[in-house]
């Protein structure tokens, strides 16, 4: 995740396939997910479908800066995606350019090989963080453990290590445990080790 979500760079595509064509049109955009995976610069890319007509495929993108989303409109895996899909579209794809206002970033995804639910919610000038396993949440320093704790679950904050504040799940990983609660001191998660030291534990 990147540290600053405002100002990112978006890209929304809407890709009409031919009739009938919206499965095979999916199936070779599936593929530009996992190479755009590997991009340092892409922080979201999301293929949807659109309930309403199943052949038309939507990608939403995101990028950390304009020079990121510059490289990846750049890529030969994209030209080459691109010429992939021509035959499968029953229109020109629509594009939209757009920059990030404001944003709850939101997602499930696997983090040091573990199912997370990961949150950062901007709040003025600051964000709050937190990461959360099905054993128990590690978060920045605006969560509460022990009000946590009255409800039965496990959760440890964290201090950053550089920088003023958490800002990223990166930031809640590099960080310093600053204060766990029962629960998550019964998981072996102590005040002192790194962010990634007690999320393994959780």
């Amino acid at each position: 995740m990147a540290a600053i979500l405002i100002g990112m760079k978006n890209i929304i595509a809407i890709l009409p396939a031919k009739p009938g064509q919206g499965s095979a049109l999916e199936t070779v955009l599936r593929e530009q997910v996992q190479l755009t995976a590997r991009e340092p610069g892409a922080m979201v890319y999301d293929l949807l479908r659109d309930d309403a007509q199943p052949d038309t495929v939507v990608v939403y993108e995101r990028y950390r800066d304009a020079v990121a989303k510059d490289a990846h409109l750049a890529t030969p895996y994209l030209a080459e995606t691109l010429k992939r899909c021509a035959p499968l579209l029953g229109g020109a794809p629509v594009l939209q350019h757009l920059t990030t206002a404001a944003c709850i970033r939101h997602e499930h995804t696997v983090v040091e090989g573990r199912a997370a639910e990961v949150v950062v919610l901007p709040i003025g000038p600051v964000s709050l963080v937190y990461a959360r396993t099905e054993r128990g949440v590690l978060a920045c320093g605006a969560i509460n453990p022990a009000a946590l704790e009255r409800f039965g679950v496990a959760a440890a904050r964290v201090r950053p290590t550089t920088g003023s504040s958490i800002t990223s799940l990166s930031d809640l990983l590099a960080g310093e445990v600053r204060e766990a609660n029962p629960a998550a001191l019964a998981l072996g998660i102590e005040p002192g080790m790194s962010g990634r030291e007690a999320f393994a534990k959780l």
